[in-house]
């Protein structure tokens, strides 16, 4: 009995460890802020391909801006979109300030306002 008690106690002070160790997106996006690029890129792809809007978000940075990959302005606005489409407000906040300067699409007020009041 005390044996399992402590067994189960160790499980569960360490599953938020586990849960960081397995999350792929946070993975990703903590090797992003120690400036890893393509590892974080590496961690994103399959959740992006997964539908995972915060995935294709911040690989659209990473096409967008060049960061260990290739830069590829048509690739990171198709995510950026997709993600913003999937209700991830900070993918909703870039695509609107992206419609207001007219970066990767026409310049657009309307569109703008309207991916800011999502």
């Amino acid at each position: 009995m005390q044996r399992s008690l402590t067994v189960l106690l160790i499980l569960i002070l360490t599953l938020p460890l586990a849960w960081a160790k397995i999350n792929p997106v946070e993975q990703g996006f903590q090797a992003f802020q120690q400036q890893q690029w393509t590892e974080a890129f590496e961690y994103w792809v399959p959740e992006a391909d997964k539908g995972n809007a915060r995935a294709q978000f911040y690989i659209s940075i990473l096409l967008e801006e060049g960061f260990g990959v290739d830069q590829d302005e048509e690739s990171a606005l198709t995510l950026l979109i997709l993600s913003a489409e999937g209700g991830f407000a900070p993918a909703q906040f870039r695509l609107g300030t992206h419609y207001q300067f007219g970066r990767l699409v026409e310049q657009d007020m309307r569109q703008a306002i309207g991916w800011w009041l999502q």
